[in-house]
């Protein structure tokens, strides 16, 4: 910090550097500006470079030496800009760069003044000498194995990969992958000189610029000098010292403009704004290229601190957009993560300026010191808290353990019992009054113990619409069972029994395994091993028939190839064990079993010690230290649940209110993670997030506020459960700031343990949309339940797909054994969000809406197994419009196919049958709208499939289902299909025929309703520039 505490400005005034002081003749300028505009004039790409050999090594240069330092400047977006007073200034620079010695200081100056540097040619020259640098000094690159063989190699490619952008545009695909090569080799010569520097992500942000405009010999000399100087609290191993120096803005921001500060505070934002900011030097921030070049003119003559004098500044100079904005953490900390292009930074480098002569970081540096131990005193003395209630809780259940050894058990129950009848009874009279408010439900659920008397009919004045037997299997169960822990379930015990089996099956195997690899018997038992849970039976909220999610946690020395092989074997021992399987391949790999009829899906986590304590905690961030992504991958899960649990103020209730919006969620067809809707984890952050923000509301009361809150959300600002952790083990977070993918999540829910991810990458517009939709629906219907006009049961009625929409596409998956079509309909399924991409894409479907429930046929066939989806589709309102889905669909076809091995794939075009013609005497047969033609596209994937008449299927969907039937199947009848129209694609098998023959088919938008035409009537289809042409963001999706 002693070149912070200097208050000695190395940055000399622009005004020291006027180009009007320069005694230059008139004509000459003149001249001398018509010569420099010639010279600078934009250039194609391609020509600046001759044609290379596509086979060499792309780690070889494809860009000239001559031209290696001026991409930038070829492929610049405009002219460079040539004023008489640039003019003046580039002749004085060159002037000085003539004379021996070097004026450095005169360079300095004129790096800060107004304009900068001017443009890359003069960079190319200047920047080398403002540091010092002798350019003609030769620096041997490491090998091509050194570069392989290090450890940060991945993480510097894949951060050099994502960085698209920062590239010129118009630039061919060969000479970016060259300048990706030589971005890589730069970034890993630097941490491979210096071992004690780790890299960061942000770090090639920076040496992107550099190898632009200097080329990559002198911007590994400038990346030298900026890593062990400018950038090197940036690169310590742990985000401690980069996380001190961020506080220094809060101090800058209060001087300049205290009510700022002190909204900004109340907000609770913190500093991670202003992070890719500082360890990118706004290279990761900024759109505009010359705006990126400009800064670093100013940076490399600047202080280490200056990057954070700027962002002060920055703030200041929006505090109109921050006023208008919400006052919470996530709103302006959206606002201020986004840098807009026509910032002044002319004025907005001197305001920096003097901001720094007037308040050096020496100035300042007690008050960041006092606001870091302020944080890490709330943080302790929270932690101290949650230890003394812990300790207080422990205590008490020691001296209530007495108690079953004198009362017998029956008495227990009795006891209870009554104590809460007393209560509610108190309760009821007591609270009389206040019950016969709007809030009815609110004492259903309520802490007072009056929902425990609802079974006995006893409810509370204008208690009106409460339905006791509903009460009495969501409430009374859950209280009693959960609450007071009388007589759990024989299922659960079953449970309780499994998990200890695998848990001595693991220590076993463990052993074993040890063993095996030389080490003694008495230090082999001591290793461990243990079962962890995680999902919806640790969080409490599992129903019956539901499975168990499991982790194997395994010592150091133990692979997985052993757990997917020894393991394995030792498993398959088992009597208990049935439909044993392994997926090793998988993202997560796991080992899926049926143990006593409890479906287990059990994953493998190698931790980096010698032994596995059976108390120890998974939340410990340090675990994670020298594990692959594998294991880190299938240790979030425990540590994510682990983690909601810790951060809901009141565990029951959250239990309650999660288990019912998860119930609603199956109904209303929104919870499926595979199809893009949400899975169990985002809801359960949902929820959490929700009692969170109403930490004393009972269960009924966070239903309500669940919809309150979501419905009016505005997505895709990103739901967080904490503030996220300086944790810096390598890993990816998510970071839209950094990471250029995450910034196209539309409805991010991010888990709260390191490393955060989004657990609803899956979602596409459409189920957005129908989230949005189930969200004010849920809204309405909870507000009516609070006022006592409907029951309960009307949340959970699910709505009628089938009256929704009139126009859909029916996937059907087929095989021919039960154990292959279950592999099969997964690998279907986890594809069918790409289908609706596909479908998302086209600009005349404006929805597409996929129920998460599949259907068999009614009579299905006896050696064929069939499964159905249904996909409901909005099209855009124009008359007679020719819409072709041969692409969307093909596509799909074909890549569930490339991801299955052997399988065949048959589509059908198919007018759909009136209900009266086809469904049962089961089902209503009674239809409306029975004018409106409607239509249907059967996509059928399965396997050794023919013709459409070999599945003896047809899809009445135009039926419009009663909301009487709305809790039955669909209606399918087992007619064959007999319509006039009859497109397929012949059947392929991937691994004889490499043909295939492709008839085109289109839908076509008659009136109201939908017809199939045949090939012959095909009008001209649109082409994929055609529909980007039309509408470029729907195209991009």
């Amino acid at each position: 910090m002693a070149n912070m505490g200097s208050s000695v400005n190395p940055i000399i005034n622009s005004d020291a550097c006027n180009a009007q002081d320069l005694n230059v003749n008139t004509a000459k300028v003149i001249e001398c500006k018509d010569s420099f505009k010639e010279s600078h004039k934009l250039e194609s790409y391609r020509n600046d470079f001759s044609p290379q050999d596509k086979s060499s090594n792309p780690i070889n240069e494809n860009i000239p030496t001559s031209l290696n330092g001026s991409v930038a400047t070829k492929l610049s977006f405009e002219e460079v800009p040539v004023s008489k007073a640039f003019v003046k200034k580039i002749l004085e620079i060159e002037l000085i760069l003539s004379k021996k010695p070097l004026d450095v200081i005169k360079l300095k100056q004129l790096a800060a003044s107004e304009g900068g540097l001017i443009n890359d040619d003069i960079r190319r020259k200047v920047w080398p000498k403002l540091l010092g640098l002798d350019t003609k000094k030769a620096v041997p690159p490491p090998s091509e194995e050194e570069l392989l063989a290090h450890p940060e190699y991945h993480q510097v490619v894949l951060d050099v990969n994502r960085s698209l952008k920062r590239f010129p545009p118009g630039i061919p695909y060969d000479q970016r992958v060259a300048l990706q090569d030589q971005l890589t080799r730069l970034i890993l010569r630097v941490i491979i000189k210096y071992p004690h520097l780790r890299y960061y992500q942000g770090y090639h942000d920076v040496a992107v610029t550099f190898l632009l405009v200097v080329g990559e010999s002198d911007a590994f000399q400038i990346m030298e000098v900026l890593s062990t100087e400018h950038l090197k609290d940036c690169m310590e191993p742990t985000m401690d010292k980069t996380s001190r120096l961020l506080n220094f803005i809060y101090p800058l921001i209060q001087r300049l403009h205290p009510t700022l500060f002190e909204y900004m505070e109340r907000s609770g934002v913190g500093t991670m704004f202003c992070l890719p900011w500082f360890l990118t030097w706004y290279g990761h921030s900024l759109n505009q290229y010359h705006d990126v070049v400009r800064l670093y003119d100013f940076f490399l003559v600047s202080p280490p601190l200056m990057p954070l004098y700027l962002a002060a500044i920055i703030v200041v100079h929006r505090q109109d957009e921050i006023f208008c904005a919400d006052c919470d953490m996530a709103g302006i900390h959206s606002l201020l993560s986004q840098i807009p292009d026509d910032l002044p930074f002319e004025s907005l480098l001197k305001k920096a300026t003097k901001l720094y002569d007037d308040y050096p970081p020496n100035s300042i540096e007690s008050e960041v010191t006092d606001r870091i131990n302020k944080e890490r005193d709330d943080k302790r003395r929270q932690a101290t808290r949650h230890i003394a209630q812990r300790g207080w809780q422990n205590r008490l259940a020691a001296h209530w353990a007495v108690v079953p050894r004198f009362i017998p058990r029956p008495l227990q129950v009795r006891y209870i019992l009554v104590t809460a009848t007393l209560v509610g009874l108190y309760a009821y009279f007591r609270m009389a009054d206040a019950l016969s408010t709007d809030n009815v439900l609110l004492t259903a659920f309520g802490i007072s113990g009056t929902s425990l008397l609802y079974p006995f009919h006893i409810f509370p004045p204008g208690a009106v619409g409460i339905d006791p037997a509903f009460v009495m299997a969501s409430i009374a169960e859950e209280v009693i069972h959960l609450a007071l822990g009388i007589a759990k379930s024989k299922k659960h015990k079953v449970r309780m029994e499994i998990l200890s089996k695998l848990n001595s099956l693991v220590k076993e195997w463990i052993c074993e395994a040890s063993i095996k690899r030389n080490m003694p018997p008495n230090v082999a038992e001591q290793v461990g091993g243990k079962i962890y849970t995680f999902g919806s039976y640790r969080l409490g909220v599992h129903h019956k028939g539901a499975d168990i999610d499991a982790l194997c946690v395994a010592p150091r020395h133990i692979d997985r190839s052993d757990y997917f092989t020894s393991f394995f074997e030792l498993l398959k021992q088992q009597p208990e064990v049935t439909e044993l399987r392994a997926v090793e391949e998988a993202f997560v790999p796991v080992i899926k079993m049926n143990f006593d009829d409890i479906e287990i899906d059990m994953l493998f986590a190698r931790l980096a010690l010698k032994e596995i304590p059976d108390n120890m905690d998974l939340r410990d961030d340090c675990l994670l230290k020298n594990l692959d992504q594998k294991c880190v991958r299938s240790l979030n899960g425990c540590r994510v649940t682990d983690e909601i649990l810790r951060l809901v103020p009141n565990i029951e209730n959250f239990r309650l209110a999660l288990r019912t919006i998860k119930l609603w969620a199956k109904k209303h067809g929104i919870y499926s993670n595979a199809l893009g809707y949400l899975g169990g984890v985002s809801w359960a952050m949902l929820v959490a997030r929700t009692c969170q923000l109403y930490p004393n509301a009972v269960a009924a009361t966070l239903v309500h506020k669940f919809f309150l809150v979501f419905s009016q959300w505005k997505w895709p600002q990103p739901v967080l459960l904490k503030q996220p952790e300086n944790v810096n083990l390598g890993f990816p977070v998510w970071d839209p700031r950094v990471n250029v993918s995450d910034r196209y999540h539309l409805m991010p829910i991010i888990t709260p343990a390191y490393p955060q991810q989004n657990s609803t990458f899956n979602v596409s517009i459409s189920t957005r949309t129908i989230m949005q939709e189930e969200f004010k629906n849920g809204l309405v219907i909870t507000e009516d339940i609070m006022q006592g006009k409907v029951t309960w049961d009307k949340l959970f009625e699910p709505p009628n797909l089938f009256s929704k929409y009139k126009h859909f596409i029916v996937l059907l998956a087929s095989s021919t054994s039960a154990e292959d079509h279950l592999e099969w309909c997964g690998l279907i399924e986890s594809k069918v969000r790409h289908l609706i991409g596909n479908l998302e894409r086209n600009q005349h479907i404006t929805l597409a809406h996929v129920n998460p429930e599949c259907f068999p046929p009614l009579e299905p066939e006896s050696d064929k197994f069939c499964t159905m989806w249904f996909i409901g589709l909005v099209f855009a309102k124009t008359e007679n419009l020719n819409v072709d889905l041969t692409y969307d669909i093909q596509s799909f076809t074909d890549s569930v196919l490339l991801s299955s091995g052997d399988s065949a794939s048959l589509i059908n075009t198919t007018n759909k049958k009136r209900v009266s013609d086809s469904a049962t005497d089961t089902y209503c047969k009674k239809a409306k709208n029975e004018d409106s033609p409607n239509s249907a596209i059967v996509v059928n994937c399965g396997e050794d499939s023919n013709s459409a008449e070999e599945h003896g299927l047809t899809v009445p969907v135009d039926t419009l289902i009663t909301d009487e039937q709305c809790m039955e199947p669909p209606l399918l009848a087992a007619t064959p299909i007999t319509n006039e129209v009859n497109i397929a694609i012949n059947s392929i098998d991937l691994q004889v025929s490499d043909h295939v023959e492709k008839k085109d088919f289109s839908v076509s938008q008659v009136n109201k309703g939908m017809r199939i035409r045949k090939p012959h009537e095909i009008y001209d289809d649109l082409t994929t520039e055609q529909v980007y042409q039309t509408n470029p963001k729907k195209f991009e999706g």
